[in-house]
């Protein structure tokens, strides 16, 4: 450590300097924190969710951030403190700073600030990098702004205190507040608007919340995108973000560790005077260019943040409830759409023209529409235009076929309540090898083409409730990576429940299997394992075979609430109230955002108010 950092702690108060240290503890527990809940997200990421956030390599990423944990931990506890110098060293360094070093550390002393600014300068660049990702995808205004401010205050203030402190105390202010943007911008924004939510999200029901087309949801998306890397590039930028937040910590500890703990010495006026006097020593060349760069950068980010925040061409209000605000492109950034033709007062309005890419831009990502005629479906035009969209749901319209291809960036079709007495040809075309979910309901499908037993394959969950089946469609257990079906609420009584387990086992992805409310009076036997949750509620299932493992039923991996076997038994394992409310409304569906007609009554409590916002009220 160099007598100038030294003597820079010195001039400080003693208390100050306690406080800052203090302080700086803090902050190491903080990022500890940080780092490690983004251990325990990644370590737990799945690859349908790695794919969701695009996530660069998960266990990669999530054995760097425990590294990163374990440092600021190791550094929580240190550094130490020294042994107070010789009353001769001490004096003779903060009269004569160069007394007593040696060649290389004359030399290390000389470009110590050049080191500092040229390590402040690659970490401005990837803090500037961050930001235009940022701004191309965050859809909160706060937190855009208050990152954007952070990023042009680095710029400026940096080269402010340089040219303005004196410079025995510059060192530490340039480390003190290089250590709070730092920790601003890799941890703390980033913690705040993504570490609470995703730790929600995994230890949450992630179908419930992948199926939701909500603003909730694409914010959680899209911040996850920000932050998470998706690249090589990506990855590089966020790691020296983050190294320099511990080095910046670091460095500042170990100087505030540093200080001198010598007494009060008596010096002569005379000597004490000729110090003051020491003239300033010049910026080399290098310092120079590094502030000029930095102010210059400041001052364009500033001039474009301004521009994009204040002159960008306004996003529809009525049906963009949330947009992005890119750097350069001033045009309207829709992310997420909803058109509500009950809420607009027109059920015929041309929902296709409402979304065409020059009023809500191309970079759509959730696109909600509910209380439509749409009787032929969105237009192929109009969905190629989106370059970005991953989320269709479309509710309550009196669609009955749809044409075309999806976008190849789709992963979630949620289509409940329509007219559709068959699958559209959209549907049953090949799915984009990014399709994840596919959600019917509420539509009388009555069954399904043997051909999406291969235009399915990408899917991981099936969700077909009350469409009006007689039978399970064959094609269905082709479906070789499903993990979720769900099947509630069909009339499947007729169907040899045994015969058709022998042919699901072919599903080796299998985990859930929903059957709640079929009218079975047998269940798939074969298929409850402590693999798969099987849930068979709601049927008038009388007994259960020998064969089966109790244990499951105890572990909840096979439910039989409301069933005629639970009813009579009142086992232990059995919920003791009855699973539904009224027919085909299991009680769990009750305010979960989304409108269940079946609920819209009385004994379930008008299904929570979800039906408010597409207009429907109990008869």
């Amino acid at each position: 450590m160099s007598t100038t950092a030294t003597n820079a702690v010195d001039a400080l108060p003693r208390s100050q300097a306690r406080c800052l240290f203090v302080s700086l503890k803090l902050l190491h527990l903080l990022c500890a924190v940080n780092f490690a809940s983004q251990t325990f997200v990644f370590s737990k990421l799945g690859p349908a969710d790695s794919a969701t956030v695009r996530a660069f390599n998960p266990r990669v990423m999530a054995i760097c951030f425990a590294i990163l944990a374990f440092l600021h931990l190791l550094l929580l506890v240190g550094p130490r403190g020294r042994s107070c110098l010789p009353t001769w060293r001490c004096l003779s360094s903060m009269l004569i700073p160069t007394a007593g070093r040696h060649p290389w550390r004359e030399w290390l002393g000389r470009h110590r600030d050049a080191g500092l600014l040229v390590m402040n300068s690659v970490e401005l660049a990837c803090q500037t990098y961050q930001l235009v990702l940022v701004l191309s995808s965050a859809i909160d205004r706060w937190f855009a702004v208050s990152y954007g401010v952070v990023v042009v205050s680095h710029c400026l203030v940096t080269p402010i205190i340089v040219y303005l402190i004196n410079s025995s105390l510059h060192t530490i202010a340039v480390t003190a507040t290089r250590t709070a943007f730092s920790f601003g911008l890799s941890c703390f924004l980033p913690f705040v608007c993504l570490g609470m939510p995703s730790l929600g999200f995994i230890l949450g029901d992630t179908v419930a919340i992948s199926t939701h087309g909500t603003v909730l949801y694409t914010r959680l998306i899209l911040m996850g995108r920000i932050f998470v890397p998706s690249s090589t590039l990506d990855f590089t930028a966020k790691i020296v973000m983050d190294i320099g937040t511990l080095v910046s910590l670091y460095r500042l500890a170990s100087i505030l560790a540093r200080r001198s703990p010598c007494r009060t010495v008596v010096v002569a006026p005379m000597v004490v005077s000729s110090v003051r006097k020491l003239p300033r020593r010049r910026p080399s060349r290098i310092v120079s260019t590094c502030l000029l760069a930095s102010v210059v950068a400041g001052v364009i980010l500033t001039g474009l943040l301004v521009r994009a925040w204040v002159f960008r061409t306004r996003c529809p209000p009525s049906t963009c409830l949330a947009f992005a605000t890119p750097l350069l492109d001033l045009s309207c950034h829709c992310k997420y759409a909803y058109v509500n033709c009950y809420l607009l007062g027109n059920e015929s309005l041309d929902v296709n023209a409402e979304l065409d890419a020059r009023r809500i831009g191309a970079t759509l990502f959730v696109l909600h529409v509910a209380r439509c005629n749409l009787v032929a479906g969105l237009d192929s035009t109009m969905l190629a235009s989106q370059r970005q969209l991953e989320t269709i749901h479309i509710e309550f319209t009196k669609m009955m076929q749809w044409d075309g291809v999806l976008p190849p960036s789709m992963q979630n079709v949620l289509v409940r309540y329509s007219a559709l007495d068959h699958l559209p040809a959209i549907l049953s075309s090949p799915m984009p090898p990014t399709m994840e979910t596919l959600h019917i309901e509420g539509s009388p499908l009555g069954d399904l083409p043997q051909a999406i037993g291969s235009t399915w394959q990408s899917l991981s969950q099936v969700i077909l409730i009350n469409v009006s089946f007689v039978r399970v469609p064959d094609a269905v257990t082709r479906l070789c990576h499903v993990g979720y079906v769900n099947l509630r609420f069909n009339s499947l009584g007729a169907m040899n429940m045994h015969a058709w387990a022998l042919h699901a086992s072919a599903m080796a992805e299998l985990t859930e299997l929903h059957l709640t409310g079929c009218g079975l009076t047998d269940g798939p036997w074969a298929l409850s394992t402590p693999d798969c949750t099987l849930d068979l509620r709601a049927n008038p299932i009388a007994a259960v075979p020998s064969t089966v493992d109790s244990s499951l039923l105890e572990t909840h991996k096979l439910l039989l609430d409301d069933t005629s076997f639970c009813n009579t038994t009142h086992a232990p394992f059995c919920q003791p109230s009855g699973v539904l409310c009224a027919p085909s409304c299991l009680r769990d569906m009750i305010g979960n955002g989304l409108c269940d007609l079946a609920c819209l009554n009385a004994a379930c409590g008008f299904d929570d108010l979800d039906c408010t916002d597409v207009g429907l009220t109990a008869s």
